[in-house]
């Protein structure tokens, strides 16, 4: 089944999925990988390392998903959630059409930044259900006073 992104109640009781891998790539052999899918669509990819690489591609899922929304929110109190003035060249608070209309999010500060900005801007938790040597699985519920 195939989740509209405008439906963003049906995303509630989905899974997503972290995994790990190695690069097989000709410049990048070797290279430390990970995807984060969701409803078995990649939605997030990174590699390399010294860096927060979960918090990196669950930030790109939470920008594919809810770009719009985040436009609407403000950053204060929260790291790594940013909107970047082309003119001024600085950060701001409020999105305006003079900002970059590109990922608002920087997950490589960490996992639980984004996790914040997941819960006290758009309404969602995530859950821990498995973890395995190359894998780990969340599932996605509201949060607390949104249902």
């Amino acid at each position: 089944m195939k989740v509209n992104k405008k439906d963003y109640k049906g995303i509630e009781g989905y899974s997503l999925v972290f995994t790990w891998g190695t690069s097989r790539g000709q410049d990048t052999y070797g290279y430390t990988t990970v995807s984060c899918k969701f409803n078995n669509e990649k939605m997030g990819y990174c590699s390399g390392g010294g860096y927060d690489m979960k918090g990196t591609v669950f930030a790109q899922f939470v920008d594919k998903m809810f770009h719009e929304e985040l436009k609407r929110c403000s950053t204060k109190g929260h790291y790594g959630f940013s909107f970047y003035n082309k003119k001024t060249r600085k950060s701001q608070t409020q999105w305006s059409s003079n900002c970059y209309d590109n990922e608002f999010l920087d997950g490589g500060c960490g996992f639980n930044c984004i996790q914040k900005v997941f819960r006290d801007k758009l309404g969602y938790n995530i859950k821990f259900v498995h973890e395995s040597s190359n894998k780990i699985i969340y599932t996605i519920t509201l949060a607390e006073g949104r249902k």
